[in-house]
């Protein structure tokens, strides 16, 4: 298990929201997927939170039959499929692993119940759905940027971390622009 990762104080004896038998059962639901293995697919009602251990991941939806890249994921991060675990619907977009991913599921109802165990849990979990509201708002603003320059300036910020480990390809597609425009782009920004 990686031992610096932020969420792991949901399980750290000394540093815990929570008990100790309720970590060792989180603990139990890890799962490992290979790269390009579909984590969650789009259609299905999706109840489980994942906490990412090890890892990156990449959230996309299919429009017209093209992949179109909505987020990444890595490792000491959280996520989900929004609407389907909060609405119980079916999901509109699937997660893929990138590489191979080590993650810890938790399902609707274990968060319900622990939410109703601890009110600093259920504090952090509401801080989880704002960060994730805000990483939605954050993430349409980047779509609609007009100045692809400005959108890449403020990708390589945003994922210094990981960076080096998505594909070209899919840097252009979650910007929205070809390959040969991402290119361009490069090109230009290590001139200056």
């Amino acid at each position: 298990m990686n031992t610096d990762l932020p969420f792991l104080f949901f399980w750290n004896p000394e540093r815990s929201l929570l008990d100790v038998d309720t970590i060792l059962d989180i603990t139990k639901n890890v799962k490992t997927y290979k790269k390009g293995d579909l984590i969650v697919s789009a259609g299905t009602i999706y109840e489980n939170f994942f906490l990412i251990d090890k890892g990156l991941v990449k959230q996309c939806q299919s429009i017209n039959g093209k992949e179109s890249i909505l987020n990444f994921f890595h490792e000491g991060s959280c996520c989900t499929i929004l609407e389907s675990f909060q609405k119980k619907t079916p999901a509109t977009s699937y997660i893929v692993a990138i590489e191979e991913t080590e993650l810890f599921s938790i399902s609707f109802d274990e968060i319900t119940k622990l939410r109703a165990k601890s009110k600093k849990f259920n504090q952090l979990f509401n801080d989880i759905f704002i960060w994730g509201s805000a990483v939605i708002v954050s993430r349409l603003k980047s779509m609609y940027e007009k100045d692809k320059i400005k959108a890449y300036e403020d990708f390589l910020k945003q994922n210094k971390q990981i960076v080096q480990r998505i594909s070209l390809g899919d840097v252009a597609n979650y910007l929205g622009i070809t390959l040969v425009h991402l290119s361009r782009i490069r090109g230009n920004y290590k001139k200056h």
